[in-house]
């Protein structure tokens, strides 16, 4: 596959490449937590499901007792028990 010039200006300056090319981060933990680095701002938000605009996309997370326990500009915590992640592009 081919890399595109942004991603081969992250390897080679050793930078994130969701810094270069402005992708969202997604770190999950377990079933309870997830970190979105790198949102465009909340869309909607139930105790069933939150819906986060990024710049490939909305991710949507689905579960019971989901609560945003932390935002700012540029990151989101969400915590909750999730039963389905998914980008909607």
């Amino acid at each position: 596959m081919k890399k595109r010039i942004s991603e081969s200006i992250a390897d080679a300056w050793g930078v994130p490449k969701e810094v270069i090319m402005n992708i969202p981060k997604l770190t999950i933990a377990g079933a309870s937590e997830i970190y979105i680095e790198n949102h465009k701002g909340i869309l909607s938000y139930t105790d069933t499901e939150i819906r986060v605009s990024t710049p490939m996309g909305i991710v949507r997370v689905f579960g019971n007792g989901l609560s945003i326990d932390r935002i700012r500009l540029e990151d989101i915590l969400i915590s909750g028990q999730f039963k389905q992640i998914e980008y909607e592009i």
